[in-house]
């Protein structure tokens, strides 16, 4: 069964989001976020905020609704998580958001490990909090669910992100996706911050950039207390993408340096066919491919079935003619 009623925990840009999506859906949403300004502007978009407080509060969020949303900073999780977790029967499925997935990282115990289930979408928005929020926010993006996880809570989470209009919903081990988004998310965030920084350092105003400059620097503002949760949890792990940055940009400063324009156009044209989507790279052995949802045994067979090469045909046999002896 579908659920149809959810309680939002954290009514930031993405948690905020969720709850302006599944309103207009027409779900029943309560929500709930530390931030008095974020609850009073969810508020008057129509999202039931939960009243009283400390654990009454929670119970008062959580009750009688389907399925719980834990929309908070990773260094929150394991404190909110089991917050709610006392007060959430067991065949209630509580899902959170965190871009950062494994259970050790986030602090959790195994047994509030196996009560929530990590799905995480690649979406964002400039700005921050409840203002920031936007009910298209995750239309065509793509959304990333960790496995395993109880079969109940994995349907609650593909009905939860097709119900925002996610595109693609992959499923992933969380160790997995956490070492993917190390390239995918922290890296364009490291990039931007530095680009910014240079560019600061270089005395250029942020109103001198065109088009380029703002769309290149825009994940410079994203709020260094969310960031400094995320790197401080393995910085070291952060670093390790960075070096494949590093290398490009000193080839390409060694190339103009020396004039070779040939060696800065091959790394141009590699870069513009890798966006354009007209190469496919290979694996590296460091990025892990995200796991695909299991197709159905039937389209399987059929797949295996065409993927077969086709039966070589046999030599015709010679007809021996028989003759009658006279």
């Amino acid at each position: 069964m579908t659920p149809r009623s959810a309680a939002i925990v954290g009514l930031g840009t993405i948690g905020g989001s969720i709850a302006l999506a599944l309103t207009r859906a027409g779900w029943t949403v309560r929500g709930d976020a530390i931030n008095a300004r974020d609850r009073a502007a969810a508020y008057r978009r129509g999202i039931h905020i939960a009243p009283g407080t400390g654990r009454a509060r929670v119970a008062n969020l959580v009750k009688g609704v389907e399925m719980v949303v834990l929309s908070v900073p990773p260094g929150e999780l394991a404190r909110v998580g089991a917050e709610v977790a006392e007060e959430v029967p067991a065949t209630v499925p509580i899902l959170h958001t965190c871009s950062i997935q494994a259970p050790k990282a986030l602090g959790l115990s195994p047994e509030l490990a196996r009560r929530l289930t990590p799905t995480h979408p690649l979406a964002g928005a400039a700005g921050r909090g409840f203002a920031a929020a936007r009910e298209d926010l995750f239309v065509g993006c793509q959304v990333s669910v960790a496995v395993p996880a109880p079969l109940s809570a994995r349907r609650a989470a593909v009905a939860l992100w097709k119900a925002l209009g996610a595109r693609e919903i992959l499923a992933c081990h969380a160790e997995e996706h956490d070492q993917r988004m190390r390239y995918v998310s922290h890296l364009p965030q490291i990039a931007a911050t530095a680009l910014a920084a240079a560019l600061c350092d270089a005395g250029v105003p942020a109103t001198a950039l065109g088009p380029g400059g703002r769309d290149t620097t825009r994940l410079a503002q994203s709020p260094w207390p969310l960031w400094h949760a995320l790197l401080s949890m393995n910085p070291k792990a952060s670093a390790s993408p960075i070096r494949l940055l590093e290398a490009e940009l000193h080839a390409l400063r060694v190339a103009l340096e020396h004039g070779d324009m040939e060696k800065v156009g091959r790394v141009w044209r590699s870069a513009s066919a890798w966006r354009t989507g007209e190469v496919a790279m290979p694996y590296n052995g460091e990025l892990p491919a995200v796991a695909r949802p299991a197709r159905r045994k039937g389209a399987a067979r059929k797949a295996r079935r065409a993927a077969r090469p086709a039966p070589r045909a046999k030599p015709a046999r010679a007809v021996r003619r028989r003759t009658k002896k006279k």
